[in-house]
């Protein structure tokens, strides 16, 4: 029984998607924004972390008029500091007519940490 547990667990810990490199995050599977459509696609963008009241912000370097908030952060993200450069792939989802954000809703897909 202790074995079928363990097992079960280990399976669990499997829903993160889990990208190899040394400064890559994994990224987690399971999005609140999930039930959104699709509005564009981003590849390789790179942004700087910015930190306000809680929330963390991916501006990208060459648009800072542009903020996302992402529902799958890396669970290492906390670690970053503001100012950080990441890069990313990413979906954006749609905004409701009657939203208001404070950024654009994005669901990572690929996640690396610059050095």
């Amino acid at each position: 029984m202790k074995k079928v547990m363990l097992f079960a667990i280990l399976l669990m810990g499997c829903e993160k998607k889990e990208v190899a490199a040394d400064n890559m995050a994994s990224v987690a599977g399971a999005c609140s924004y999930d039930g959104r459509k699709t509005v564009e696609v981003l590849k390789n963008v790179e942004a700087v972390v910015e930190v306000i009241e809680n929330f963390t912000f991916l501006v990208p370097k060459n648009d800072n008029s542009k903020r996302y908030i992402a529902c799958n952060l890396p669970d290492n993200l906390t670690n970053l500091k503001k100012g950080q450069i990441v890069a990313f792939d990413a979906d954006v989802k749609e905004i409701f007519p009657n939203e208001r954000w404070a950024g654009l809703p994005i669901k990572i897909t690929k996640f690396t940490i610059q050095e």
